[in-house]
């Protein structure tokens, strides 16, 4: 009777996990989760600038099309050049107060007068001739390109997108830099994409091809 009850009471004594035990377990799955979590977070993050990406190469194929659509209509008397549109596109495409991505039309940038009379506005703008549905959303604000949110204003917002130029004398080339985690503010953008203020063209090469053309 002894033995039984030694045995059972030996049994008894293996079931469950020890203090020790428990609190090594949960020192392993915190350690996992500090290597785990963050590279979640990055590849969230990095799945968003591939998103960015995607919409660059959209809106500036709908960016040459609305400089071509104008080239294509204007008046006889007009001289306007592709190059000439595609200059009123530079800068944040939400900022329709400078550009002609949304908002009401503006007049060629600069003193050109390809248009007459000199510097007569265009007529519409490249959110005109975009269907709704083909206007794609900032991943990181969840707005639309062409919505002021994404007009570079007030504090540096990840994902915002700028065109940008530049000119050698032979030819221009535009490309779409964009605003990051990492950017300081809103004029400073992306993973050596430079900033407003200064842009080489190999800092340029960093963002979205959109066009080349000869000034």
């Amino acid at each position: 009777m002894l033995s039984l009850w030694n045995t059972h009471q030996s049994n008894n004594k293996q079931d469950g996990f020890s203090l020790i035990e428990i609190l090594l377990v949960i020192a392993i799955m915190g350690i996992l989760a500090m290597a785990i979590i963050p590279r979640a977070q990055r590849a969230k993050t990095d799945a968003r600038y591939s998103l960015v990406r995607q919409a660059a190469l959209e809106i500036g194929k709908w960016g040459v099309e609305w400089a071509e659509r104008n080239q294509e209509s204007q008046d006889v008397a007009d001289s306007c050049t592709l190059n000439d549109y595609m200059e009123t596109l530079t800068g944040y495409t939400g900022d329709g107060s400078n550009n002609n991505w949304s908002g009401t039309p503006k007049t060629l940038i600069g003193t050109s007068e390809c248009r007459n009379p000199s510097g007569q506005a265009v007529n519409y703008s490249v959110a005109d001739i975009m269907p709704n549905d083909k206007q794609p959303r900032n991943p990181f604000n969840g707005t639309g390109y062409m919505s002021l949110s994404n007009d570079g204003s007030g504090s540096v917002t990840p994902g915002l997108l700028y065109l940008a130029r530049d000119t050698n004398g032979t030819h221009d080339e535009y490309y779409f830099v964009y605003t990051g985690t990492d950017s300081a503010n809103n004029q400073d953008f992306h993973a050596g994409m430079g900033s407003v203020s200064s842009m080489s063209l190999a800092q340029l090469r960093n963002g979205i091809f959109v066009i080349r053309l000869m000034p």
